[in-house]
């Protein structure tokens, strides 16, 4: 398959008319086929002056063709035919070709393009694609998905520099390249034109790459477990994904359990570990079967090395840290934490009352800001970070934005409904209203993730408000979900509704 070969060279041509989009968004995705060595995008760009510079950022070869009227589309399909069947011949070395398009009219072209033994990617909105035309290409993805997937973009420029780098750094090692001053640059200036040493805290590529060499082994090797199933680095647990660190709380800012110590909650993520491994989480076990497959899986676990008897004394710390739940002899995850891992794993969890502190400072930062033309997510959620830094950590500001972002509240300057990071921004609706569509989201992902009992009303108001005393006020949420069909109640049961 292509996306495996290493040195594949792409070529990526944006039907601008057809689909207005995010060049980084497009960029980051091709990627992953190879060397993107040719951009070109179509389109009237006297019209779309405004998107002019961010696609002369990324050196795009911006092809200009007036349009007389709205229906005059028909010359941007044949200019970007015969531009890509040029590429056929005069750039042989090419071999993925990249359409940011859903017009049918190229299906003669795909096909063409795969007679000749290219690989073809259509990248298309799904309000304007062409089912044939994702039927015939190789590869096909909807733009909001790859939206919807973006990563949020690091809060501090020394952060993002040496993000930038390292991903540099990894796709020349990846070559089997020797990371030097010249090919560094080179990549990184591909990922980012405007990059500049002065706005990092390094003073030259060689320094860059010294520190970056100096920290890459280790990111390589982690703690695994030996072949008797404890861990080889000593009796330490690396906590993983989702796990519980004895060190840091359940990352509310609480401690663990009182009834719990540091080892005895480091023990507790071998259970998360064996929940996540048999995809138990979403279900209950019997005890059984939780200490056959402890048995199997951790064969020579000594129990004394963590302050714990047996295993029985294992399952009863394992529900008092709060994370497991044991009814009669049915053990699983505790309600409580079901939703705190949905939500890490979404990208939105956050602690109830640092959300609505940083929901109200960026109002105050959108609010203030004057040059609609650079009010981009990516420069607001900076905004909120520098003004706040000793306040709210990066993780927060970022898990809320993404929250923010999931709403649906945002729209580009066009009223395009799905923007990025990176694409200037207004708020589509009164400001008054984004808490209460953002608890509304948060309540409906909580529901997404485990249904929701009237029981378990005190515990959702504790996650939406920080208050367990608000079920009065969830119930009414509840309710209004019901009536926009988002969710629906069974008995005593509020459960979501798949789309």
């Amino acid at each position: 398959m292509v996306m495996e070969e290493r040195n594949s060279q792409v070529a990526v041509f944006f039907d601008y008319d057809n689909q207005k989009v995010d060049p980084r968004i497009i960029f980051d995705y091709s990627d992953n086929f190879g060397w993107v060595v040719k951009k070109r995008a179509y389109g009237d760009w006297v019209r779309d002056a405004l998107y002019r510079p961010e696609m002369s950022s990324y050196s795009v070869e911006l092809i200009d063709r007036p349009r007389f009227n709205l229906s005059d589309k028909q010359g941007n399909d044949i200019t970007i035919t015969v531009d890509a069947m040029e590429v056929v011949f005069t750039r042989p070395n090419i071999n993925v070709f990249v359409f940011v398009t859903g017009d049918a009219d190229f299906i003669p072209l795909v096909l063409k393009l795969k007679e000749y033994g290219k690989f073809v990617v259509i990248i298309a909105s799904k309000n304007n694609t062409s089912l044939l035309l994702a039927k015939v290409c190789d590869r096909f993805i909807f733009y909001e998905h790859l939206v919807k997937s973006e990563e949020p973009p690091p809060l501090d420029h020394r952060d993002y520099y040496m993000l930038l780098a390292r991903k540099a750094y990894g796709v020349i090692k990846n070559r089997g390249i020797k990371p030097t001053m010249d090919n560094m640059m080179a990549t990184i200036k591909h990922f980012d034109p405007s990059f500049k040493f002065e706005k990092s805290d390094f003073k030259n590529a060689e320094s860059l790459i010294r520190a970056i060499e100096m920290t890459w082994s280790q990111t390589e090797i982690g703690v695994r477990p030996s072949a008797e199933g404890e861990f080889a680095n000593g009796d330490e647990h690396k906590p993983q994904d989702g796990d519980y660190d004895a060190m840091k709380g359940d990352g509310r800012g609480e401690s663990i359990n009182i009834g719990v110590n540091f080892k005895q909650a480091n023990f507790i993520n071998f259970f998360i570990q064996l929940f996540e491994k048999h995809e138990l989480a979403d279900k209950a076990a019997r005890l059984d079967r939780v200490k056959r497959l402890f048995d199997k899986s951790y064969p020579s676990i000594k129990f004394e090395k963590y302050d714990i008897k047996d295993f029985r004394h294992a399952i009863d710390l394992a529900c008092e840290s709060g994370k497991f739940f044991l009814a009669g002899n049915m053990f699983s995850y505790s309600k409580r934490y079901q939703i705190e891992r949905g939500l890490k794993r979404m990208g939105i969890y956050i602690n109830p009352s640092m959300k609505q502190s940083i929901v109200k400072n960026f109002i105050d930062v959108y609010s203030s800001f004057g040059d609609t033309n650079k009010r981009t997510l990516n420069f607001l959620a900076r905004e909120v970070y520098h003004r706040n830094k000793n306040t709210f950590s990066k993780s927060s500001i970022s898990n809320i934005f993404t929250a923010l972002k999931f709403t649906g509240v945002f729209e580009g300057m066009d009223a395009s409904s799905y923007i990025t990071y990176s694409q200037p921004m207004r708020i589509n609706c009164p400001i008054s209203e984004i808490r209460e569509k953002l608890d509304i989201l948060y309540l409906k992902r909580i529901i997404k993730i485990t249904n929701v009992r009237t029981e378990d009303l005190p515990l959702v108001s504790e996650y939406i408000f920080g208050a367990n005393n608000k079920v009065e006020q969830i119930t009414k949420m509840l309710d209004a979900l019901i009536a926009m069909k988002e969710i629906v109640k069974e008995n005593d049961e509020y459960i979501y509704k798949a789309e």
